[in-house]
C-alpha cells in the first residue's frame, strides 16, 4: 500500500474519553483517583467491561495462564505476526483514572476506528492487558509480563503470595481469569507504545504529526539489564551521539542507572547484572516519523 492509498483515520475522542471515565467509576475514589488492585473483584469487573467491550468490537478474546488478556483483530492474513500494543488495568491503592487505563482504552479505539473505516489491515492486532503490572498487592511490579519477556518463570509468578497469604495462582482463580494460553510464544511483529499505534492512525502525514508535536517533549524509556557497567556507558554515549538527550543518575554503585525490583527478585537475573530502568530518551522527530512508518508497513503487509 502506498501512503497517498492509506485512510485518512482519525480517532473519535469523545467516544475514548467516554469509555475511560466508564472503565474509572469500577474503584474510584471520593478525591477522583482509581483503586483497582490486581486481581480483586474490581480488578475482575474492569477486565470483564474491557472484555464486553473488545468483543462488541469484533474482537476474539484469549487468556494465558497469568491472566494476561489478548483482544485480537484478525487481519487480512492470520498467519502474520501480530501487530501488539496495550497496557494494564490494575492501579495502585491511589492511582489515577489513566495509568494503564490510557493504553488499554487507547488500543482499543484504534480497533473501533479501523471497524468504523471498514478497514482490513494485512496483519492482525492484538490489545494485550498484563496483569499485575502496579506489583501493590503481589510483588514484584509487571511479573505477569515479565514471564511473557522471559524475565521470570511461570512457577514463581503463580506461587507469590500477597500480604495475607494469598497465591497468585489462586487470586486469578477466584477471579475467573486463570486462562489456559500459554504465556509467551505470541511472536508479534512489532510491540509498542500504544501512542505510537494511535498516532499511526490519528496522524496521516509528517506535516500533521509536526502540528501534533508542537512544543511538547517526546520522551522514551526502557528498562532492562545489563552485566558490563562499560557496556552501559559505552551505549548511554553512543545514544547520545545518535542525537538523543538520555536523562540518567548515578545509584549507590556510581552506575548511571535506577536500579529496577523486578529484576531484583527474578531467579533468572544473571549473576552480577546490574537492574537499570527509567532512561529517559528524548526522541528527535525524525524517529519518531520512522516509528510510525513502520508501524504502518507492518500493519499493511509490507514489513
Amino acid at each position: 500500500m502506498k501512503a497517498a492509498d492509506r485512510p485518512n483515520l482519525r480517532i473519535d475522542s469523545d467516544r475514548l474519553w467516554s469509555s475511560l471515565m466508564e472503565l474509572a467509576q469500577i474503584g474510584g475514589t471520593e478525591k477522583g483517583g482509581v483503586c483497582r488492585i490486581a486481581l480483586t473483584d474490581l480488578d475482575r469487573q474492569g477486565r470483564d467491561l474491557f472484555v464486553r467491550w473488545a468483543k462488541e468490537a469484533g474482537c476474539s478474546i484469549k487468556v494465558d495462564r497469568l491472566g494476561n488478556i489478548f483482544a485480537r483483530r484478525e487481519g487480512r492474513d492470520p498467519a502474520k505476526p501480530p501487530v501488539m500494543t496495550g497496557s494494564h488495568l490494575d492501579t495502585q491503592p491511589t492511582g489515577g483514572k489513566f495509568d494503564g487505563a490510557y493504553g488499554v482504552m487507547a488500543g482499543l479505539e484504534v480497533m473501533r476506528v479501523l471497524n468504523d473505516s471498514g478497514y482490513v489491515t494485512e496483519a492482525p492486532i492484538e490489545v494485550a492487558v498484563w496483569t499485575n503490572e502496579e506489583g501493590c498487592r503481589f510483588a514484584p511490579a509487571m511479573v505477569a509480563s515479565g514471564v511473557f519477556g522471559g524475565a521470570f518463570t511461570l512457577d514463581h509468578a503463580l506461587n507469590i503470595k500477597d500480604r495475607d497469604g494469598v497465591s497468585f495462582s489462586e487470586a486469578l482463580k477466584k477471579i475467573g481469569y486463570d486462562g489456559s494460553e500459554p504465556v509467551g510464544g505470541r511472536n508479534p511483529a512489532h510491540c509498542t507504545a500504544v501512542g505510537k499505534l494511535l498516532l499511526a492512525y490519528a496522524l496521516p502525514d509528517e506535516a500533521a504529526l509536526r502540528e501534533w508535536i508542537g512544543d511538547r517533549t517526546l520522551e522514551r524509556r526502557t528498562e532492562r539489564s545489563v552485566t558490563d557497567p562499560k557496556a552501559l556507558h559505552a551505549e548511554l554515549e553512543e545514544t547520545r551521539q545518535r542525537g538523543y538527550a538520555v536523562e540518567d543518575r548515578e545509584n549507590e554503585s556510581g552506575i548511571n542507572c535506577l536500579a529496577l525490583p523486578a529484576f531484583l527478585n527474578s531467579p533468572q537475573r544473571p549473576s552480577g547484572a546490574i537492574s537499570i530502568s527509567a532512561l529517559t530518551y528524548r526522541t528527535p522527530l525524525a524517529d519518531l516519523v520512522a516509528d510510525i512508518d513502520e508501524i504502518r508497513r507492518i500493519v499493511a503487509g509490507q514489513a
